[in-house]
């Protein structure tokens, strides 16, 4: 998955209770995605899926917030999707994350 570790960062959120990797470029979970998991209206039992899910921040900040969720995360690029999984997994918690592309990958049905 990856070769050198030294390239990631560890960052702690939500008061030390998550422990993320993320890569020194590009998008970096923040306190957006800390605001973005706090303002989906879940319960316990549902299914949830995040577009673009990147590293993982907001995905594990719901997964620790609400206990019992199905969780799908989509995101296009491989090395994210992999850190992804590996965050949710480090985290304890559990999602499927799928790599792709859904512009290109969805057919338009018609009724």
């Amino acid at each position: 998955m990856f070769d050198d570790n030294k390239e990631l960062t560890k960052n702690k959120f939500l008061g030390n209770k998550l422990e993320i990797l993320q890569f020194p470029d590009g998008y970096r979970g923040n306190m957006d995605s800390v605001l973005v998991a706090a303002s989906v209206a879940v319960e316990r039992g549902q299914k949830v899926l995040e577009l673009g899910c990147g590293n993982g921040v907001a995905l594990c900040c719901l997964l620790h917030r609400v206990d019992g969720l199905e969780v799908y995360g989509i995101e296009v690029e491989k090395r994210l999707a992999d850190l992804c999984r590996r965050n949710v997994s480090a985290n304890k918690f559990k999602a499927k994350i799928l790599n792709g592309d859904i512009a290109t990958s969805i057919r338009a049905v018609s009724y």
